[in-house]
């Protein structure tokens, strides 16, 4: 069982109870769930651990006092005058919760003629599949409101799409409809609903599953206000995708040209990506990115999260990022330049030339193979670069607070307070390092 149908399965559970209070237990185990798959908990974990959702409605309702056993004390006399005011004050603010669902819903109802709604809502089914030729289509626009959303590649020679689930709300007009229009060279594929700002009850578990010809080589475009995206085994020209809220899956993805990601809110996930120029835009959420080719450039702006990256193959490879840990192994690629405001910067298995910008934040570089530029600068936080053992470069290291130690033995050595310049071998490589305050450790791999 997953969250969805976990917690809709308690809320119908949670009978006798008024409609505000199920909707704030409902909402707190929905944090709880979501701040245990943070942790690395599988929905289907955290279902199992909180037991059958029914014997958990019946413990929250014996502990709150409704149900066979409830005691009806609202008319005993109090101890304390204070009391009376208390229980008067909790009985206006629920008064005025429920006017204001019970208003706002009947109000947005009769407006749009859909007749008088009240209480938790209808249980409605969704269960629409479509087949579209794809004839001599060229691009495939995707939009939803809040579907869960996958697309993948088959072998059936039509565009497939399924829209399936179940929606509990107090107004039909929050249910999704498949819409599927074709306008030139264009399909546009639409999860719409006649108003998504209901005032009431909403609650749904639905999933917009769409397969794409193999045959078909052109751009597919992707736009989402909320609900996780997937996609798996594409192969198509271009792919641009854009999300407002929930995380993002991408599995076996080949361009022959580019892809555009923008992410407001919600972790990504890529693995296996090939690709003629990649660009990233997250604004908060974790990104973890595995085995990448990259033709051209690759470029990630990221506003809040970590940054973790493996086995990237690439011409020049660019970060921006405001706060979070950035990390990055196996890099092939003629130049990765990192700036951060916040967070420690770990590169390891580095192949090419590299520069990199801390505000704050401690600088880790392990280089495999040096080329010709190594530039580390930190405002506050440590330096430590290790070297293979016969890289020939040229230092020039300075600290305003702090040590510098290195290992390898300089030619033409000049070391003054806070400063340490010299050659190794051939002195190919420029190697510069500067920290505010921290101390700066060269050593060798």
């Amino acid at each position: 069982m997953n969250r969805s149908e976990y917690l809709m399965a308690l809320y119908d559970a949670l009978n006798d109870i008024p409609v505000q209070e199920r909707t704030d237990i409902v909402s707190e185990y929905q944090e709880y769930f979501r701040s245990e798959t943070e942790k690395g908990r599988t929905e289907e974990e955290i279902s199992l651990s909180l037991g059958d959702p029914v014997t958990l409605a019946y413990a929250i309702k014996h502990r709150r006092g409704y149900g066979a056993h409830k005691q009806d004390t609202f008319y005993e006399e109090p101890r304390h005058r204070h009391g009376i005011i208390k229980r008067i004050a909790s009985v206006i603010t629920v008064a005025v919760i429920l006017l204001t669902i019970f208003g706002g819903t009947v109000m947005f109802s009769i407006s749009k003629g859909s007749g008088f709604i009240v209480g938790i809502g209808k249980k409605y089914e969704v269960n629409d599949i479509r087949e579209t030729n794809i004839n001599s289509a060229k691009n495939i626009i995707v939009k939803t409101v809040s579907a869960n959303t996958s697309i993948q590649s088959s072998d059936y020679g039509k565009i497939k799409s399924s829209l399936v689930g179940n929606v509990r709300s107090t107004s039909p007009d929050y249910i999704p409809k498949l819409e599927i229009t074709e306008t030139g060279d264009t399909i546009i594929i639409e999860e719409k609903r006649k108003n998504f700002a209901i005032i009431g009850f909403n609650w749904e578990n639905v999933n917009l599953d769409i397969s794409i010809p193999e045959s078909f080589q052109g751009t597919v475009e992707f736009e989402g206000k909320s609900g996780d995206f997937k996609a798996s085994n594409l192969d198509v020209n271009d792919f641009s995708l854009r999300l407002s809220s929930g995380n993002i899956r991408l599995d076996d993805i080949t361009l022959k040209n580019n892809m555009r990601l923008t992410s407001s809110s919600g972790d990504l996930t890529i693995n296996e990506l090939r690709a003629q120029e990649l660009i990233i835009q997250s604004t908060s959420g974790n990104k973890k990115l595995n085995d990448i080719v990259i033709k051209d450039n690759f470029n990630i702006n990221s506003t809040s999260g970590d940054t973790t990256l493996n086995d990237i193959r690439c011409h020049e490879l660019g970060i921006d990022s405001t706060s979070g840990r950035v990390s990055v192994e196996k890099l092939q690629l003629e130049r990765i330049s990192v700036e951060s405001k916040s967070g420690d910067i770990n590169i390891s298995d580095l192949e090419g030339d590299i520069q990199v910008e801390v505000v704050s934040g401690k600088i880790k570089v392990s280089v495999k193979e040096a080329k010709d530029e190594i530039y580390l600068k930190s405002s506050s936080g440590e330096i430590e670069l290790k070297l293979p053992a016969n890289t020939g470069f040229t230092l020039d290291s300075r600290v305003a607070s702090g040590n510098i130690k290195c290992d390898f033995n300089l030619d033409n050595e000049e070391s003054r307070d806070k400063e340490l310049r010299g050659s190794y071998r051939n002195g190919n490589t420029a190697v510069n390092l500067r920290t505010t305050s921290g101390n700066i450790d060269i050593e060798k791999r």
